[in-house]
């Protein structure tokens, strides 16, 4: 009869070749498993030991198959869960030299990340972008590249940024836009001058109204006849005066005779009648 110890032993046996005889991948299965348990661990020391059991299979299944790219890729997404930036990023790099397909963008997708979360936005936005050279509609990608391009202008602004080279030569689009930009000035320019060409033109053109209208107004001036000064007859004297009353009284001549005898005018008389 076999004794506690002996039964004891016998199945840790039985479970140590159990464990001999499991191919790569399914050590890297069990892996998985306990990837997976240790997301759905609500306790933190719970969830790290299930992580470490993890990445106890993972280095098992490289070792069995050390050109397999799935066990580097699991080691590096269980590094990357605690935090294990610079252990996540050599796993990738292992995982990439071998992966292909699918599980190369993905390699090429949680390395960016790493970059992102680390805030290494250059390097984490090329990643992004080898990606998108093996997967062009991977949405994902897509949106961390914008995300990660968005972030550089904070990055540069932090750093302490290379002041550009005044000597450098500017490239073809920038010389596009500058010449671009010349011809809109210059298009400027010629509207300006045209505009003020107009204007003294029209400046011109009021002047000479103005005079024209001056010389007509001397014109008229000059042309308009002068009012006709009836001529004066010299005034009648007392002497005169007392002379006509006489020759009323005496009735000896008419009025107009006697007139025609006293007055003598300057000038010749009108031929118009009283």
């Amino acid at each position: 009869m076999l004794d506690r110890w002996s039964v004891i032993g016998a199945s840790t046996l039985v479970l140590f070749l159990a464990a001999c005889t499991q191919t790569p991948a399914q050590v890297n299965n069990s892996g998985n498993d306990q990837f997976e348990r240790a997301q759905s661990e609500e306790a933190p020391e719970a969830a790290f030991d299930a992580y470490e059991e993890a990445l106890g299979a993972y280095e098992e299944a490289q070792e069995s198959e050390p050109e397999k790219g799935e066990p580097y890729y699991n080691a590096g997404n269980t590094h990357y869960r605690m935090q294990r930036y610079d252990e996540a990023l050599a796993e990738y790099e292992e995982a990439l030299r071998y992966a292909e397909g699918d599980l190369r963008a993905e390699g090429f997708f949680n390395t960016g990340n790493v970059y992102f979360d680390t805030e290494q936005y250059p390097q984490a936005i090329e990643a992004y972008k080898e990606v998108l050279r093996i997967q062009p509609e991977n949405d994902d990608a897509k949106h961390n590249l914008e995300l990660a391009m968005s972030m550089l202008p904070q990055e540069e602004q932090q750093e302490q940024g290379e002041e550009p080279d005044e000597n450098q030569e500017p490239g073809p689009q920038e010389q596009e836009q500058e010449q671009q930009q010349d011809q809109q000035q210059d298009q400027q320019n010629e509207q300006n001058e045209q505009e003020q060409q107009e204007q003294e033109n029209e400046e011109q053109q009021d002047e000479q109204q103005d005079q024209q209208q001056d010389n007509e107004q001397d014109d008229q001036q000059q042309e308009q006849p002068q009012p006709s000064q009836r001529p004066q007859t010299e005034p009648i004297t007392p002497e005169q005066a007392r002379q006509l009353l006489e020759s009323v009284s005496e009735d000896a001549e008419t009025l107009q005779e006697r007139l025609q005898q006293v007055l003598v005018p300057s000038e010749s008389p009108s031929q118009n009648p009283w």
